[in-house]
């Protein structure tokens, strides 16, 4: 259908996001790589699967207070990547990438950055909202 009624869970998410933010409901993976990583393909890898799962792709728009989801293209979605000069500040960056708000209405609900630490390691964090699995 052109618009695609929420679920019950997702309704309630939905609502919740609304009335106070949802980060409570953002689902984390912070993982340190050593050696080489292959940006590209860790980054073409991540776009893969936004392009074959449509509920990462999905947003919840609204229209006279009810809320239905949107499947957006895949397109612009992209993997940030951060250069770490010193990785005192580095827990606090992690903090602030996976607390900061999803925009329901218009963010992907996958998003991912990897931090360059220079010395051939790597961090990688990845956040999922929950609103995803409902």
């Amino acid at each position: 259908p052109e618009r695609i009624p929420l679920s019950y869970s997702q309704e309630r998410l939905w609502f919740l996001d609304q009335l106070q933010g949802s980060e409570e409901y953002h689902i984390p993976v912070v993982l340190r790589l050593t050696g080489d990583v292959d940006e590209g393909i860790l980054e073409a890898s991540l776009k893969e699967i936004v392009s074959r799962h449509e509920v990462l792709r999905t947003v919840i728009r609204s229209e006279e207070g009810v809320g239905y989801q949107e499947v957006v293209p895949v397109g612009d979605w992209s993997m940030e990547v951060v250069d770490v000069a010193s990785t005192a500040g580095l827990e606090a960056s992690i903090e602030a990438f996976i607390e900061d708000p999803f925009d329901l209405s218009r963010d992907y609900m996958l998003r991912s950055r990897l931090y360059r630490l220079g010395d051939g390691s790597h961090v990688f964090a990845n956040v999922l909202h929950h609103i995803a699995s409902d």
